[in-house]
């Protein structure tokens, strides 16, 4: 069996795993890699080198933030605040909840975090003050996808450093 059947059938595997156990899909790559890689009789390096460590370190770091400001009630807080300067003005509620849904991509988050955080949240907000809950999912979803190429977002910072790669030439033109 050649390295690329046997990578793909490691990909179903971890999708098997993931879809059957409640276990992180990322977390089971990872340990798919190391397996195929010293099947096919790769050196630890060699699979380190393609992997991309500060990006992972940017994403872990990040979700680890938000996972923890959602978990003690950081972000129900910052909700709640941003429906109070609304005010008795209902129609600032979808800005508000906008603006909310930007700072964590603007941060590095990924677009997708953002929303998985922020839309219970905004739901309930929205059941509240008697909002189309459709209108609070768009501007949740929408407040989370422009910023995602700020220079903090994760999008931003894997073509810059894949732009300085000695792997990678991308000139300035391209990007």
């Amino acid at each position: 069996m050649s390295i690329h059947v046997a990578g793909i059938i490691g990909l179903v595997v971890v999708f098997l795993i993931g879809t059957l156990r409640p276990i992180n899909l990322g977390a089971l790559a990872l340990v798919m890699m190391f397996v195929h890689g010293t099947i096919f009789g790769q050196s630890v390096q060699d699979m380190y080198r393609g992997f991309p460590v500060d990006l992972f370190v940017l994403l872990a770091g990040v979700t680890y933030l938000f996972g923890v400001a959602s978990n003690n009630g950081t972000l129900e807080r910052i909700v709640e605040a941003a429906a109070r300067f609304a005010g008795d003005r209902r129609a600032l509620i979808p800005w508000a909840v906008f603006i909310v849904a930007a700072l964590p991509t603007i941060l590095g988050a990924l677009n997708s975090t953002s929303v998985a955080l922020l839309a219970p949240l905004s739901l309930r907000l929205a059941r509240r003050y008697d909002i189309d809950r459709r209108m609070i999912a768009l501007m949740v979803a929408h407040g989370a996808r422009p910023t995602g190429r700020s220079h903090g977002a994760w999008y931003c910072s894997s073509a810059a450093s894949s732009r300085t790669s000695p792997r990678c030439s991308v000139t300035e033109r391209s990007m």
